[in-house]
């Protein structure tokens, strides 16, 4: 498996309910694939630097995630048919071998 993280920007004008339930599928969606959620975080209501959908701001929340490589597809395009979401970026997260990588690549 590997290492993801997901943010995810949720429309500002949900109340806090609609928030943990809108997480919570998305969660099952990810498990439902076989993925593991390893932490998630609230950054809570951030302003945008300019307005998506109409909203001036969005609720940021951060999966670090573990999943195979088939099931990207297939939650992304859970996230894309949620109304809530207004945002999203998924990202394989990189592995480190070795300082002897990390060296030769500065160079």
């Amino acid at each position: 498996m590997n290492g993801y993280e997901l943010l995810v920007l949720l429309r500002p004008d949900l109340d806090e309910k609609i928030q943990e339930e809108t997480v919570a599928k998305l969660k099952k969606t990810i498990e439902e694939q076989e993925g593991k959620i390893l932490d998630v975080a609230d950054w809570g209501k951030k302003p945008l630097s300019y307005p998506i959908k109409r909203f001036p701001e969005a609720l940021y929340f951060l999966l670090d995630l573990q999943m195979p490589a088939p099931a990207v597809a297939k939650v992304d395009h859970f996230i894309r048919i949620q109304e809530e979401i207004i945002r999203h970026l998924l990202v394989k997260k990189e592995e480190i071998r070795d300082k002897k990588q990390v060296t030769r690549n500065k160079k």
